[in-house]
């Protein structure tokens, strides 16, 4: 019986240390999205994005009163943590516009395609803050539930309120499939359908399937053209912009933007792609 006793010690042993291990890294917050998104893949976990700035006092709060509790920490194992600054001109810059986030403190919850499962804006001690997060990611497990049941509707108003939500929240390959649906629909109008067309390749963008939304693109250019839809074609040529920025093509970004700027002088979007080359030429990491 006591030579066992050793067995028995080293296995309750080799047990508080896995759990520490397990503790140590729902603690550790990744600075890094590409480190994240990779932890979340690979874990199965979703992302929880804290959005903060060195100015913001209840950021600090809520890393003082919440992130810090043993509460907080139990919970967080289920997620991969990430935080990120959102003045630093980088990735934090980059998801606070992208989600549009703009009053901090501001914590994503996302999986590690960038889909948005919800948000918590502000701050809240640590029960009600978890209880945000877990009625965010429900709200979203009931979206994904109307998807399944009405992705194959013929019904062009349930479809189209599905797409854009999906859209909405960054998630291309279900918004996609939504919108192809509704162009599969003979009786939606020309103008209407042109605006589908414009989505579809902003969603097809958000998937990763450059090539098809460059397609969809000039389909839907071309279509507008016959209609002289400006404000149709001016979205189309920025969002093949877009397209190239994100496939990582800064050259041929670069060069859409030119384009766009000469033929649009007079468009509201003309301050935005401005913006966007002055970056892209001061600052090629951006196009990535």
């Amino acid at each position: 019986m006591s030579g066992r006793r050793p067995i028995i010690r080293l296995l309750c042993c080799a047990a508080l240390v896995a759990a520490n291990v397990v503790a140590q890294d729902s603690a550790h917050w990744a600075t890094s999205l590409e480190e994240a998104k990779a932890r979340a893949e690979s874990s199965n976990r979703l992302i929880l994005v804290d959005l903060y700035a060195d100015w913001c006092h209840w950021c600090k709060r809520l890393e003082s009163d919440v992130f810090s509790t043993p509460e907080f920490q139990r919970y967080a194992q289920k997620f991969v943590l990430l935080r990120v600054d959102t003045e630093d001109g980088g990735e934090g810059t980059r998801l606070q516009e992208r989600f549009s986030a703009f009053s901090l403190p501001t914590t994503l919850i996302l999986d590690h395609r960038m889909v948005s499962f919800g948000k918590v804006q502000g701050y809240a001690p640590t029960s009600q803050y978890i209880g945000v997060i877990e009625r965010e990611i429900a709200e979203f497990r009931a979206l994904e539930a109307g998807y399944e049941r009405f992705a194959d509707t013929d019904d062009p108003g349930a479809l189209a309120i599905l797409a854009e939500e999906f859209h909405q929240r960054g998630d291309g390959k279900r918004a996609s499939h939504l919108y192809r649906r509704l162009l599969e629909m003979e009786s939606l109008p020309e103008d209407k359908a042109n605006w589908t067309r414009l989505s579809l390749a902003d969603a097809l963008r958000l998937d990763e399937q450059f090539e098809m939304a460059l397609r969809v693109i000039s389909e839907a250019r071309d279509r507008a053209s016959s209609t002289d839809s400006q404000d149709l074609i001016e979205r189309l040529d920025l969002i093949q912009a877009q397209v190239s920025l994100n496939r990582g093509d800064c050259l041929a970004a670069k060069s859409e933007l030119r384009r766009f700027i000469l033929s649009h002088p007079g468009s509201q979007l003309r301050t935005w792609a401005q913006q966007t080359l002055n970056d892209l030429e001061t600052d090629p990491s951006t196009c990535a």
